[in-house]
């Protein structure tokens, strides 16, 4: 086996796993939307923030350089009829995140511990429930996944023109 082949059959491999993860970003970013727009028509009951924190969250990278960021979480407890949940779920827009503690806890302030809150919950699946309605926030994954299938086509052309320039 020639070390061409290993070297296109590698460069293919970061190509297709490129592509998959531009279509599964895709893939959840849709789903994601589509629940948001959904939630616009979702039952609206009062419910209670129980947790209210920010969490640092540590990255080290490979030059072992370390990034922290800072994660507001809550849970919020409601009740759909006679039974309770709980849920963490702000929004369908994803979990932001901050590179300053105060900006986090800028975030929280609308969600005191025992504050009262709105809840939108499904009413086909009561356990599904955000704070926020809509959609705002709910592109980005759509479009780092068409940005990640983008250079994968790319990548493939670049790399079908070298395979085929040098045969």
């Amino acid at each position: 086996m020639s070390t061409d082949f290993i070297w296109y059959l590698c460069g293919g491999f970061f190509v297709f796993a490129f592509f998959l993860g531009g279509a599964a970003a895709i893939f959840f970013g849709y789903r994601n939307r589509q629940k948001a727009t959904e939630s616009l028509n979702w039952h609206q009951v009062p419910g209670k923030i129980t947790e209210a924190e920010v969490k640092k969250d540590y990255d080290t990278d490979a030059e072992g350089f370390t990034t922290t960021t800072f994660v507001p979480e809550i849970k919020y407890q409601y009740q759909v009829g006679e039974e309770d949940f709980t849920n963490d779920r702000i929004s369908f827009g994803g979990t932001k995140t901050y590179s300053s503690s105060k900006k986090a806890e800028e975030a929280l302030s609308p969600y005191p511990v025992n504050g009262s809150v709105s809840v939108f919950y499904n009413p086909e699946s009561p356990e599904e429930s955000v704070l926020v309605q809509g959609t705002k926030g709910t592109m980005t994954l759509i479009i780092v996944g068409a940005v990640f299938i983008a250079i994968s086509i790319c990548a493939a052309c670049i790399g079908g023109f070298l395979i085929l320039s040098n045969l």
